[in-house]
C-alpha cells in the first residue's frame, strides 16, 4: 500500500514538474554583420566601419497570452554571450577629405555581456525582441588595458521562426544594436593613437540564424 502511494505521488510530481517547466526556452543565435563606430572629438566627429560577430544565448520562460488574436506569447529571457568590438580612429584631415573611414589605428577586443530580454511572439511565426544590459571587454589582439571597457547596450530584434517541431524551431533574425563605451582615462592612448576622444559609440546591424529549444 505504501509503495502504491509513493508511486502515485511520484507520478503526480512528475506531471507537476512538466507543467511547471513547460514554458522553458533556450536560444542559440550566432550573428554576423557590420559595426559603425562613431568617435566624438572636441570639434569634429568621425565614422568608421568594421565587421561584427556575435554569439548570443538566451535562457528564460515563455508565458502564453490567452484571448489575443495577434500576440501569442511573451518570453522573459536572460540575455548573455560574447562578441567582438573594434575601435578605429583617423585624423581630422582624413575625416574632412572623405566620408568613409581611412583607417589609421585599429584595435579589436573580445567582450562578454549579460542582461535581460523580452521576446514578443505573434501569429504567422513573427517575433520582436528587446534586450538591454552591459558588455565587459576582456582582452584583444592589441590591447593590455588597465581596466575592462564597460559598454551598456540596447538591442532590437525582428525575426521569424520556421521548421518548427514539438520542442524546437529554427529562426532568422535582424538586429539593430547601440552601445555606449566607458573607458578608463589611462587607456585612451592605447585605444586611440591619433587623438583623445570624448566618447566612442557603436551602432551595429547584424543578421542571425538561430535555434530555439522549448515552446
Amino acid at each position: 500500500m505504501k509503495k502504491r502511494i509513493i508511486f502515485i505521488c511520484l507520478i503526480i510530481s512528475i506531471f507537476s514538474i512538466n507543467s511547471l517547466f513547460a514554458g522553458l526556452q533556450f536560444h542559440i543565435n550566432p550573428k554576423l554583420g557590420v559595426d559603425m563606430g562613431i568617435a566624438n572629438y572636441n570639434n569634429y566627429n568621425t565614422i568608421s566601419f568594421n565587421y561584427k560577430a556575435n554569439l548570443n544565448l538566451q535562457l528564460g520562460y515563455g508565458f502564453e497570452i490567452d484571448n489575443n488574436d495577434t500576440l501569442e506569447k511573451i518570453s522573459l529571457l536572460f540575455d548573455f554571450g560574447v562578441d567582438n568590438n573594434s575601435f578605429t580612429t583617423m585624423t581630422k584631415e582624413d575625416a574632412e577629405k572623405s566620408a568613409l573611414a581611412k583607417f589609421i589605428s585599429s584595435s579589436s577586443f573580445l567582450g562578454v555581456y549579460t542582461g535581460l530580454g523580452l521576446n514578443f511572439e505573434f501569429d504567422d511565426n513573427i517575433f520582436f525582441g528587446l534586450a538591454s544590459g552591459a558588455k565587459f571587454g576582456v582582452g584583444g589582439n592589441k590591447l593590455s588595458l588597465n581596466k575592462p571597457i564597460i559598454s551598456p547596450y540596447v538591442r532590437l530584434t525582428l525575426g521569424e521562426e520556421f521548421l518548427q517541431k514539438d520542442d524546437m524551431a529554427m529562426s532568422v533574425m535582424f538586429d539593430i544594436e547601440y552601445q555606449y563605451n566607458i573607458f578608463d582615462k589611462n587607456d585612451y592612448n592605447k585605444l586611440f593613437a591619433v587623438e583623445n576622444v570624448k566618447n566612442y559609440n557603436d551602432l551595429s546591424l547584424t543578421l542571425g540564424l538561430g535555434i530555439k529549444f522549448g515552446k
